[in-house]
């Protein structure tokens, strides 16, 4: 897992070097909080009797019978949901496989033999910021700004620099659709709920130092 202290690699190189990774797999993947959404090409005119594929609470088994394709076999990266997770063949061309997280996260990768992405490159949906009350939002824009300088003064130090913009900070609040909140008090339980409830949904920010009172 990348150390969310550390400062994000967003070289051409590195991006390149990453969606190479993720190329060769021989199979694509996509996710969000709850789930992980894995997709093969299969030969065309696939049936379920041409796939043999086993979900298990913490491992995934995927080959197609028909071509001797080993696909996956391995330790999946954290458990899941088993009972929940399905499988099915899309236009009888495309196996989909739903896998139902048991703690919602980021995952760097599907199986633990694969090469790993930066998880804080992944962009959050602003629909589930914004279904915040503008309390929330407001209380989240403070956190946001205290990660945000805290990065920004980390990677100064480390440059050997003294100075700071907060232009970034501005963008990514006003991004993700965060307002000021002119009334209403929340209690310390509340602000606790939000703050959990806000850092379940952002794994990749670093809430350590964040202060809520």
């Amino acid at each position: 897992m990348s150390d969310p202290n550390s400062e994000i690699d967003n070289s051409p190189e590195a991006i390149a070097k990453e969606k190479a990774e993720q190329a060769a797999l021989g199979y694509e993947w996509k996710q969000t909080l709850e789930d992980i959404t894995v997709t093969i090409q299969a030969p065309s005119g696939t049936r379920a009797k041409n796939l043999k594929i086993e979900i298990k609470k913490d491992r995934l088994f995927v080959k197609i019978l028909s071509t001797g394709d080993l696909v996956i076999d391995d330790s999946l990266f954290s458990n899941i949901d088993y009972s929940e997770s399905t499988w099915s063949i899309i236009d009888r061309k495309e196996v989909e496989i739903t896998l139902v997280k048991y703690k919602k996260e980021w995952w760097p990768h599907v199986v633990k033999s694969a090469p790993k992405i930066d998880v804080r490159r992944i962009e959050p949906e602003v629909s589930k910021i914004s279904d915040l009350d503008d309390e929330s939002k407001a209380m989240v824009n403070k956190m946001l700004w205290e990660q945000q300088e805290k990065q920004k003064l980390d990677h100064d130090l480390k440059h050997g620099k003294n100075n700071t913009s907060d232009s970034n900070v501005s963008n990514l609040l006003d991004k993700n659709n965060f307002n000021s909140t002119d009334g209403g008090v929340l209690s310390d339980k509340q602000k606790y709920d939000i703050l959990e409830r806000f850092k379940a949904q952002h794994p990749e920010l670093d809430f350590s130092k964040a202060n809520v009172a």
